[in-house]
């Protein structure tokens, strides 16, 4: 790769060398000048930029600066490349490798798997901040944390995605962040969450038990997030490769120090879906539900002060929440209260323990039951 063919944001290389310790030391309208370090004749070292992205002579500059910085680190040009487009971000790169044509893939495949994605980071958020194992369809406003991730390039050599997650800001008037100053952004913590999630799925499907998912979701995978890992290689012939690349703003924790790549394969797949449905029905919390009553059956007379089995079906659920159909179980009053509901087509209220078993969602202990209009 030849340094004047790569564009490189300006924002992002002023940002790198601020936090490798260049300080800027003059600009005008045309230049920004870096100085650091010092020669062997106790002189700076010097970095000048063009400000103007689109002047002539900018990709000329940005080539100098990297020949310096190449030079001064002695490593390799793919890697200084490496170094100033990913330091301040984590990135994972999701490889899906299921075509004919490893360039491209059908739009609705494409489509899917950036919806499957979103989600992991939806609820792997949601987690950050109540560590439930399942949400429902309900997720909290977390627009904040999702405008912290973004797409980058997609993966040369097969079909794929880079999900960045910045951990700092990237314009030229930002203080530099160094490892240990700054408390850890949601975005890092959120990436720490799929990794963990990932290599509990290789360790579920090594020891043929669901538990490393089931047990692990305080830190890793809730049921949403298993879901939308496995529908990414839902219908696919060939693995989903997740590569990890950290950044080096923060540090990385030990136990997730040697996890580079993991391959999501079928039965890996079904292994998650296997938890996902398991942590949703562990899932309880107490809840009050609005609805209407769809559906009454008793095995005897509802009347009666006898032991019977009163069952109610409500469509309804807690505020904010998206509706579904509750069973729940009802003492006579209460459901007696519910054929009145249900012949007026009244609205009614309860509270309980909601909890889902498969598709199925029921309300435990309630009470409270009534109408409120």
């Amino acid at each position: 790769m030849h340094f004047t063919d790569y564009h490189l944001p300006l924002e992002q290389i002023t940002s790198y060398l601020r936090y490798e310790g260049w300080q800027l030391a003059n600009e005008n309208s045309h230049w920004l000048l870096f100085e650091a370090f010092e020669d062997i004749e106790g002189k700076p070292l010097q970095i000048a930029l063009y400000r103007d992205p689109e002047a002539p002579d900018f990709s000329l500059s940005v080539y100098h600066s990297l020949r310096t910085l190449t030079a001064l680190n002695k490593k390799t040009p793919d890697s200084i490349l490496q170094d100033i487009l990913t330091f301040n971000r984590d990135i994972l790169e999701v490889r899906v490798d299921d075509a004919a044509d490893t360039t491209s893939v059908s739009i609705e495949k494409a489509a899917k798997q950036i919806h499957e994605l979103k989600q992991l980071v939806l609820y792997g958020a949601t987690s950050e901040r109540s560590r439930r194992q399942h949400y429902g369809n309900w997720l909290p406003s977390i627009r904040p944390t999702l405008d912290e991730f973004a797409f980058g390039h997609t993966v040369a050599g097969s079909f794929g995605f880079r999900l960045e997650a910045k951990l700092v800001g990237n314009q030229p008037s930002d203080k530099p962040t160094f490892p240990g100053f700054e408390p850890k952004p949601m975005s890092r913590f959120v990436m720490e969450r799929i990794m963990r999630g990932l290599a509990a799925t290789e360790q579920a499907v090594s020891e043929t038990n669901t538990r490393p998912l089931v047990e692990g979701y305080r830190m890793g995978f809730n049921s949403n997030m298993c879901e939308a890992i496995a529908n990414i290689s839902q219908d696919l012939t060939k693995p989903v490769r997740y590569n990890i690349k950290w950044s080096r703003v923060f540090e990385v924790p030990d136990d997730l120090m040697n996890i580079r790549q993991i391959e999501i394969h079928d039965v890996h797949r079904r292994y998650l879906e296997a938890a996902s449905k398991e942590l949703a029905a562990q899932e309880t919390t107490f809840a009050t539900i609005k609805g209407v009553v769809r559906s009454l059956d008793s095995k005897g007379n509802p009347r009666s002060d006898d032991v019977v089995d009163r069952t109610v079906k409500i469509y309804g659920g807690p505020p904010s929440e998206s509706w579904r159909q509750i069973h729940l179980t009802l003492e006579k009053d209460d459901y007696l209260t519910a054929i009145k509901a249900h012949d007026e087509w009244l609205t009614i209220s309860v509270s309980g323990y909601l909890s889902r078993t498969g598709t199925k969602w029921l309300l435990q202990k309630p009470e409270g039951f009534q109408i409120i209009r």
